[in-house]
């Protein structure tokens, strides 16, 4: 019985890997900014998954089974971080990358990225030294680990667990309130004519979309394109005599910019796009429906506060209207030049490293001074002007 017993015994310790064989992993030298902190977070994520870490020389792999490299590209404050993972012949067998912040979240990325590694490895023991052919490669080298060697912060499939990247798609909904203001001069007898509608509220769709951030080229990723739409939920006004004056108000825009990157912090760009608007006024005897038609130049300035979790917005620019619709009928062509500012912040709730709950407010004003050629001329010029809040939410997909 005794026998059976240790015969049993033998068989199964016989049958177990090697704990110090499958346990050991060197450890490479990191470069690049915070290298040291970094470093330690990856030994204690090997550590915590039952690794035995030894410190190797770079490129040398010592009496281990497989060596972690690092590399960190970027500023102390948001960095990038290549993890790779190579047996002792120096043949790579898993790649990660994560975005690297220097507080508590930094250090989760880089616990998820070591993670990700060793499951993507799979068994990294090596194998017995009588085999011809060792065991390890036929699975880990998914073919997109090698589409992109630039580093850019987890644009490639394998990198799932990684620290995610700039969305490439935000789609929201939500509410604006603003007002309109139309003012014009006759030239008989110099009356000031206008049309003031007091705080409306308007449903509000945007979209924005970066196309190109899949790519994890931040150059290519700065490429923009953004569409609103509005429409007044009530729409009125009244005459100075008291009669009210009812209509419907919409409005349609886009632009195309693109906006260059500084050291992840800031990025610098500009804007162009037009957009239609539509005042669509009830009859009355004093202003009748008026549309313009627009373009915009705009200057671009987003701070990265918090990644891309908030940020703060600012753009100011140009603005060409003309007008048509009843009230060009009635008083000749008009157009104008104007000023354009907005300002306000924009983020996101992460749910996943794919998507996200987007969230934007901002305050915008809107001025355009315009001209009449009408024959005989009854108006001499004009303004244009609104003062515009937005808050919408949605979802951002990266």
């Amino acid at each position: 019985m005794l026998r059976a017993l240790a015969l049993f015994a033998l068989a199964l310790v016989a049958s177990l890997p090697s704990v110090a064989e499958a346990q050991r992993v060197g450890l490479e030298p990191f470069s690049g900014p915070l290298d040291a902190v970094v470093r330690g977070v990856v030994r204690d994520a090997l550590e915590e998954r039952g690794l035995t870490v030894v410190d190797v020389d770079e490129g040398d792999a010592g009496d281990v089974d497989a060596v972690v490299q690092g590399q960190l590209r970027g500023s102390r404050r948001r960095a990038r971080l290549q993890l790779t993972l190579v047996g002792p012949d120096g043949a790579e067998l898993a790649s990660e990358r994560a975005r690297v912040t220097a507080n508590a979240r930094g250090r989760r990325a880089v616990t998820r990225a070591v993670g990700a590694l060793l499951d993507e490895a799979g068994d990294i023991s090596r194998a017995p030294e009588p085999e011809p052919e060792p065991e390890p490669e036929p699975e880990p080298l998914p073919a997109a680990v090698d589409d992109d060697d630039d580093d850019d912060g987890g644009a490639s499939a394998p990198t799932s667990t990684s620290s995610p990247g700039r969305p490439y798609l935000h789609l929201l909904a939500g509410l604006s309130l603003r007002n309109r203001s139309l003012t014009a001069t006759t030239t008989a007898d110099g009356t000031r004519l206008g049309n003031d509608v007091p705080l409306f509220p308007e449903l509000l769709v945007e979209a924005r979309a970066r196309p190109l951030a899949v790519t994890g080229d931040p150059l290519l990723g700065g490429i923009r394109a953004r569409v609103r739409f509005g429409y007044a939920l009530f729409f009125e006004s009244s005459t100075p005599s008291g009669q009210v004056i009812g209509g419907s108000a919409w409005s349609l825009e886009g632009d195309l910019g693109w906006l260059f990157p500084i050291a992840d912090l800031v990025e610098l760009g500009a804007v162009v796009g037009g957009g239609f608007t539509s005042y669509g006024i009830d009859d009355n005897a004093l202003v009748p429906t008026i549309e313009y038609g627009s373009v915009e130049a705009r200057a671009v300035t987003r701070i990265l506060a918090i990644g891309e979790e908030l940020v703060i917005r600012a753009e100011a620019g140009y603005r060409f209207a003309t007008a048509s619709g009843a009230f060009t009928e009635a008083n000749g062509a008009a157009d104008g030049h104007g000023l354009v500012v907005e300002g306000g912040l924009e983020g996101i709730f992460p749910f996943d490293r794919n998507v996200g709950l987007s969230w934007l407010a901002a305050i915008e004003w809107q001025s355009v001074w315009l001209s009449f050629a009408g024959e005989p001329p009854t108006l001499s010029d004009g303004q244009e002007q609104l003062i515009r809040g937005r808050f919408a939410i949605g979802l951002s997909l990266r």
